[in-house]
């Protein structure tokens, strides 16, 4: 059904390791760095992209998607460009406060896969911390992954951005803004998506599936 897409389209990558975690339900928390093997993850993460891309290194892995990315929108089959911008989208399901803190059995996107993703970027593809923003324009970004970010000696990583909804800045969080020259138009009525999404040159959706209500 419908087109294929993607570097070699239609291909679709499942990486999974029962080892990458050891939270047996009750010790800690899911989220804790006892509970997840980061060494695992980071593995995982690098299959992922390669056998995505069929290539054989990371840095081979990213420099082909970028390249591809570019090619399709006529930009030239270049790489990543110094000083392009890169927005992460998350998927929060925490409360909507800003204590930072989580409930014990919140549904929220892993830390550790979304450091292993924010390191690639810096390590590997040579995206500097300065263009790499972490968003969920309608929810809080809670100290879980906030702190994950910002707890690598590298400094790159301290520049990361992380925006979230306007009214939660705070706590080294900035406010998402609309952006008024890009609007969507529902039946709800109209939107406008923020300016993270539309200033940035590539947009990587880390989506968290699960059923829902709407």
């Amino acid at each position: 059904m419908g087109v294929a897409k993607g570097i070699h389209p239609g291909r679709v990558v499942w990486v999974r390791d029962p080892g990458a975690t050891s939270w047996d339900g009750s010790t800690g928390r899911w989220w804790d760095d006892d509970n997840t093997d980061q060494g695992a993850v980071d593995v995982m993460v690098s299959k992922t992209i390669q056998n995505l891309t069929g290539q054989a290194s990371d840095a081979e892995s990213w420099d082909a998607l970028f390249r591809h990315f570019n090619g399709l929108r006529g930009r030239g089959e270049v790489g990543y460009q110094q000083g392009e911008r890169i927005a992460i989208k998350i998927n929060m399901n925490q409360e909507n406060n800003s204590s930072g803190n989580w409930s014990p059995n919140v549904g929220n996107p892993s830390p550790h896969v979304i450091y292993s993703v924010v390191s690639q970027l810096i390590e590997v593809a040579g995206v500097p911390g300065s263009a790499i923003t972490i968003y969920d324009a309608s929810r809080y970004i809670g100290n879980p992954i906030y702190d994950k970010i910002r707890s690598d000696p590298n400094p790159e990583f301290l520049n990361v951005r992380f925006v979230v909804k306007n009214n939660l800045a705070r706590n080294g969080r900035l406010g998402a803004v609309y952006d008024p020259f890009n609007p969507l138009h529902t039946k709800a009525g109209t939107a406008y998506l923020p300016q993270t999404v539309t200033t940035a040159k590539y947009l990587i959706n880390m989506a968290l599936l699960r059923p829902h209500s709407m």
